[in-house]
């Protein structure tokens, strides 16, 4: 078999997938049932289930009356994507490469991922409501086998021709009916839990449910090496994930060179402390990572065509991990507009591809708003408050600029460079985009309260931004040298 044979996940498959994380952070989870008295929980669980349904269906890019089929790859036009395609899974070949990253990533952090997990501030947090949400899994076994129930009903799509699947009006009907029976299922699921509130609300609760489960797998086995490394996988994987996106973005190019780029990405002081700590920036950062390396054709291609595209579901599972990832969502939906304008005017119906670009926009931000509402409502949690005085605060602007040299190193001069590189050869998507998602970010954190200026978990945040446009310059001067 070849190394570079690839397959394609079912797009009815993606769209299980979606509608089960949703209904995990928001069924499962029982923040419906904060509401008083039985209409409003009602309503709202109702309303989620909804809300669950169109962010699946849109997000997968079931638009219209019928789906484009999987075969072949999209044509990448100046203006857009033209077609729709199915998502690609990784091959052979870049399993390996990651692989061998993840080999070298656990080598060289083993010193600390040996380690006690210090117990002070959030560590502590995060460790205890792990551990307790592991105890949980057992409780949702009646979830888990809805999902599979349900991944079996969509299987109903796969009938007609391989090239094109026309989505008929039993068929939905059939599938709503196990969405519906999935959702009560959810729902009973999340009654019999017993979580704290502040706990679920303070941070979203996406992360935690994929952490807690190799805590509970690991608490079944015999062994007791490095009991705390469970709660580490998540982070160790993800900072050999961002390295591993640099090796394979250099796959034309001799081994060593490529090694040479991920080992350098990984060693970054900033990325070699969070892959080795517990917490929850370090997922958040990959998947904003994973936009900015696709961020031309994400930025123009039209919603049929964006879930052809890995880095589309990076951006959708971004509002189910961080809160502190607005600015870097308002970056993108913004450059969207702008490089979407010019073929929204020329579009023959225009309506119908403003409300394309409206589902995108709820695609985006529904999971992260729905999150903000009952964090608003139900947490105590400190708040956002910016104050615009930091902006005119010398001593603060010293610290950040320390702070980037203490995190990044040289990397915000190569990032220059690479910037200059990308507006020499007009690549403007490339270039504005991780540009406007670092000042915003930026900009968010500093007019943030005095103490957290400089605050290195907060400059992880930039760190997709000038990994883009630092890999222009790294890749410009691996092929001329």
């Amino acid at each position: 078999m070849s190394l570079r044979i690839r397959r394609a996940f079912p797009r009815p498959l993606v769209f299980a997938g979606l509608y089960a994380v949703f209904l995990l952070c928001f069924i499962v989870t029982p923040l419906w049932n904060l509401l008083p008295g039985k209409i409003l929980k009602t309503v709202f669980l109702g309303g989620s289930l909804g809300l669950a349904w169109l962010w699946a269906w849109w997000g997968c890019g079931f638009v219209g009356a019928s789906v484009g089929g999987a075969g072949g790859a999209d044509r990448v036009s100046g203006n857009g994507v033209s077609g729709a395609f199915r998502l690609r899974a990784p091959s052979a070949r870049e399993i390996q490469g990651f692989l061998l990253v993840l080999i070298v990533t656990v080598i060289t952090s083993f010193p600390a991922l040996s380690a006690s997990i210090a117990w002070r501030g959030d560590e502590d947090f995060h460790v205890a409501f792990t551990a307790h949400l592991a105890k949980l899994y057992r409780s949702h076994w009646p979830y888990l086998a809805c999902l599979a129930i349900f991944w079996g009903a969509w299987s109903a799509f796969q009938e007609g021709r391989p090239d094109r699947v026309r989505v008929r009006t039993r068929v939905r009907i059939r599938v709503i009916a196990a969405g519906i029976l999935m959702g009560i299922l959810s729902a009973f699921a999340g009654r019999a839990a017993h979580l704290d509130i502040y706990y679920v609300l303070r941070y979203p609760i996406f992360l935690k449910y994929v952490t807690a489960l190799p805590v509970f797998l690991y608490s079944g086995m015999p062994v007791d090496f490095l009991p705390e490394l469970p709660y580490r996988l998540l982070p160790l994987l993800v900072g050999a994930g961002l390295a591993g996106l640099v090796f394979q973005r250099l796959r034309r190019h001799p081994i060593l060179i490529r090694l040479s780029a991920a080992v350098a990405i990984g060693g970054l002081p900033l990325v070699r402390y969070y892959e080795t700590l517990f917490y929850l920036e370090m997922p958040a950062v990959l998947s904003m990572a994973w936009v900015c390396f696709q961020a031309a054709p994400l930025l123009r291609a039209d919603l049929k065509s964006l879930p052809g595209f890995s880095g589309w579901y990076a951006l959708l599972l971004l509002g189910f991990m961080k809160e502190t990832v607005i600015p870097f969502l308002a970056a993108f939906l913004c450059c969207r507009v702008l490089f979407r304008l010019q073929a929204l005017r020329r579009d023959p119906e225009p309506l119908q591809s403003w409300a394309r670009e409206a589902m995108v926009l709820f695609c985006v931000l529904v999971p992260l708003c729905l999150y903000l509402f009952y964090r608003s409502k139900f947490a105590a949690v400190r708040g956002y408050h910016p104050d615009f005085s930091n902006l005119a605060d010398a001593q603060l602007l010293k610290r950040a600029a320390l702070s980037w040299w203490d995190d990044f190193g040289p990397m915000p001069v190569i990032s220059l460079a690479g910037a200059w590189l990308l507006a020499r050869r007009g690549k403007w998507a490339a270039l504005i985009f991780p540009c406007l998602s670092i000042a915003w970010t930026f900009l968010f954190h500093f007019l943030d309260d005095k103490a957290y200026v400089g605050y290195s978990r907060f400059n992880l945040f930039l760190l997709p931004g000038l990994l883009v446009l630092a890999w222009e310059a790294l890749r410009f001067g691996v092929m001329r040298f």
